[in-house]
C-alpha cells in the first residue's frame, strides 16, 4: 500500500493513493477527535455543557433500548423453553 504523510493544521494526517480514498476520509475525522478520559472519542472543539448532554442523551437511549429488549424477552419467554422432564 502507498503511503504519503502530510501536515494538516499542525496535525499529522496519513493520506492514501489510489482507491483508499474512504482511509484518508476517516483519518481526517480521527484527527478532529480526541479520547476523553473514559476513552469515548469525542470533537475537540466540544465544550463540557455539550459533552455532558451528549453523555445523557446516550444513557437515555441505551437505557430505553434496555427496557424494549427486556419486554421482548418476557414476551417470548415460553417460547424457547422446553418442557420439564423431571
Amino acid at each position: 500500500m502507498d503511503k504519503t504523510t502530510q501536515k494538516s493544521e499542525g496535525d499529522s494526517m496519513t493520506q492514501y493513493k489510489g482507491k483508499d480514498n474512504w482511509k484518508n476520509m476517516i483519518s481526517y475525522e480521527i484527527d478532529k477527535m480526541k479520547k476523553d478520559s473514559y476513552g469515548k472519542m469525542v470533537e475537540k472543539d466540544m465544550t463540557a455543557d455539550e459533552y455532558w448532554d451528549q453523555e445523557e442523551k446516550d444513557l437515555n437511549e441505551s437505557y430505553k433500548e434496555s427496557v424494549r429488549q427486556r419486554e421482548e424477552r418476557s414476551k417470548r419467554k415460553g417460547i424457547n423453553k422446553a418442557p420439564k422432564v423431571f
